[in-house]
């Protein structure tokens, strides 16, 4: 049985699991949260009915919730939730379609938090333009891919009606796929990226940076923060050095031995790397090499990634597939140390990776470094450059430039040879034929 709590002991706990709330009820408005699909939480309060004797039903979304409750005490939570489902019932009584009621509910409710925020002289967030994204179509992700004018239309009215046409005089739908990509794309890390958007966000505002276009500035400003963070270059290990960083991880534990020789091989990005899945892998066949192939929502293009497996990586895996004698079909290829059944990713690599690459000598180096050692061996090896762009599924093919060193005249001279052969020459200039005057004596 789903347990029921009053007003006053109700807790909502970690509101990323919280999986569906739905205000419903026979006699009565229930809010019902369910958290991972196995336990209920419910609060009971009493409305009226509508003119028919139905009682209201309406969803609230997830972003809606997380707001409600965010950083208040829980009987406030449960106030504020209260007061957001009294004026859908109050709506709902009135004739409203339901849809409709939650909609104006909503918008009531975020009204008096912009009216809030402006009192106190606050500088919106991209934490607030966020719960006005999600809200009230949660499926406004999906139209931004399918229809972008449409998306953006809906975009504008979600800011302009609870905060005017100044702010959002300037989104563009790519403004909302950019938006939804930088934070929902990043899973269980969501948090606290939204933290770090919602403090550049802050600052730009403080400095009239992006005040007329907040979600275009924030996603500009987002760019630079990575640019600063990157004018100190990382180091780029050697063959040598990734020997050494190898046989280190190994002593470490064996799955993190694994963990750097798998992205080192595949060139892969962390976040892929680290939530890697069993069900991602195909081995080999009689007429292609093993593959893996990376969900679209996995990769940083957005992109379905397929790359194709070396004979050694992939010995290595079915090994690893198949420690102490159990054959794993689903789940993390690289789970936590905590959780070996696989259910739990191993979370980023921090203290004994520091600690490896403080004994190899490269303290500069980070995770990132392995990625780059991928680029730069396909470029000394000869590799095309649009080869190693499809592998290392760079967006911009002057990125993967940027690990091909400049063509010496040696190159430049072979390149002009390689097509040169491919012409046939130059036909020779025809000599003059041979006149004889009429009048010529013959030859004797």
């Amino acid at each position: 049985m789903p347990r029921q709590d009053s007003c006053n002991t109700a807790t909502i706990h970690r509101l990323k699991d919280v999986g569906d709330y739905t205000f419903a009820g026979e006699q009565g408005l229930e809010l019902r949260i369910t958290k991972a699909g196995t336990r209920t939480w419910r609060w009971c309060g009493r409305v009226k009915t509508n003119a028919a004797g139905q009682s209201p039903k309406c969803s609230i979304s997830l972003g809606h919730l997380k707001t409600a409750v965010k950083g208040r005490p829980c009987n406030d939570d449960l106030k504020r939730i209260r007061s957001l489902a009294k004026t859908c019932a109050e709506q709902a009584a009135r004739g409203i379609d339901p849809k409709a009621a939650k909609l104006e509910a909503v918008r009531a409710e975020n009204a008096a938090e912009a009216l809030r925020l402006k009192e106190q002289g606050e500088a919106l967030t991209v934490s607030d333009l966020w719960d006005y994204y999600r809200q009230p179509n949660g499926a406004l992700s999906t139209l931004s891919e399918r229809a972008p004018a449409e998306a953006e239309s809906i975009w504008r009215i979600h800011l302009q009606e609870p905060f005017g046409s100044t702010v959002a005089a300037t989104i563009t739908a790519q403004d909302v796929k950019t938006f939804y990509r930088d934070i929902e794309k990043r899973g269980r890390s969501a948090d606290k990226h939204l933290a770090l958007l919602s403090n550049i966000m802050r600052e730009g505002m403080e400095r009239g940076v992006f005040a007329s276009n907040p979600c275009a500035g924030a996603s500009k400003a987002v760019r630079g923060h990575k640019a600063k963070k990157d004018t100190v270059k990382s180091a780029i290990p050697t063959q040598g050095e990734l020997g050494r960083i190898l046989e280190l991880a190994y002593e470490k534990r064996r799955l993190y031995g694994l963990l750097v020789d798998f992205a080192a091989s595949t060139g892969l990005r962390q976040m892929p790397t680290l939530v890697c899945r069993w069900e991602w892998l195909r081995g080999p066949e009689s007429d292609r090499s093993a593959t893996i192939t990376v969900p679209k929502e996995f990769m940083k293009s957005g992109r379905e990634h397929v790359l194709p497996l070396t004979e050694r990586l992939w010995g290595n895996l079915s090994q690893w597939r198949t420690r102490g004698n159990v054959e794993r079909l689903n789940g993390y290829v690289f789970p936590s140390p905590n959780d070996p059944s696989g259910g739990k990713p191993i979370g980023k690599p921090r203290r004994w990776w520091r600690d490896i690459l403080t004994e190899v000598g490269l303290p500069s180096a980070n995770w990132h470094s392995l990625r780059k050692y991928a680029a730069t061996e396909m470029a000394r090896n000869g590799v095309p450059v649009h080869v190693a762009r499809q592998v290392l599924d760079h967006a911009d093919i002057s990125t993967t430039m940027l690990y091909f060193d400049e063509a010496d005249d040696s190159d430049l001279i072979k390149a002009m040879n390689a097509v040169g052969s491919t012409i046939s020459n130059t036909p020779q200039e025809k000599a003059a034929p041979t006149v004889v005057p009429l009048h010529a004596k013959p030859a004797t």
